[in-house]
């Protein structure tokens, strides 16, 4: 009985804590970091950068990153709304044109809140075009929707502002015997996966160690 008491009293409080904690939109209007980039400043003070990263080197000549066990590639594509049957089955091609087995191939899509950077582009547009009316304009504008990242712009239904950014990599089981050859076909198989997205309507660019 004493250990039921004490895990309701724990979970009361955590509860307590939940309810009276600020809102992150609340905090991130006053200044603050968002919940998920503080978390990754401390952990970034805690430990050396190189440590958190998946990849051991990157080779600039031939964008691939060479992992502990396996070496691969990274594109950074545009996210598509609306493809049409046609271009989802041009898309099945990454998947029917004959990826070597053992092959990994990963699609993240990353809603980030950070839309200052979209924003303040969107704005500075506007700004060189010496109109003061579009001036005002941009800076009213851009004043409301960058509340959206935290905080709904609708108050009946939610509407938060996101940057979505589609990433796709692919890495293969580093080969015994040496991994030039390897190398050669990732970059062979890099422009297929490129070139298919293409067809799609979907633009890439690989990324690098700096990205």
């Amino acid at each position: 009985m004493e250990q039921i008491a004490r895990l309701k009293a724990r979970l009361s409080e955590a509860l307590r804590r939940g309810i009276e904690a600020p809102p992150p939109g609340a905090a991130y209007a006053a200044g603050a970091l968002p919940p998920s980039l503080q978390a990754a400043r401390t952990l970034a003070a805690e430990h050396q950068l190189a440590a958190l990263l998946p990849y051991e080197a990157y080779d600039p000549e031939t964008q691939l990153f060479y992992n502990a066990e396996s070496l691969g590639f990274v594109l950074e594509a545009a996210p598509a709304v609306g493809l049409t049957e046609e271009r989802l089955n041009v898309l099945s091609g990454l998947f029917t044109q004959g990826l070597k087995p053992g092959t990994v191939l990963q699609i993240m899509l990353y809603g980030s809140p950070d839309v200052r950077p979209l924003l303040q582009r969107w704005a500075s547009a506007r700004e060189a075009t010496g109109n003061a009316v579009f001036r005002f304009l941009a800076k009213q504008r851009v004043e409301y929707l960058k509340r959206g990242n935290w905080r709904s712009l609708l108050s009946d239904q939610p509407l938060l502002l996101r940057d979505f950014r589609l990433f796709v990599s692919l890495t293969r089981a580093l080969p015994a015997g040496g991994t030039a050859l390897e190398a050669e076909g990732l970059q062979r198989t890099r422009e297929m996966v490129r070139g298919t997205l293409a067809s799609a309507g979907i633009p890439t660019e690989p990324l690098d160690a700096e990205a």
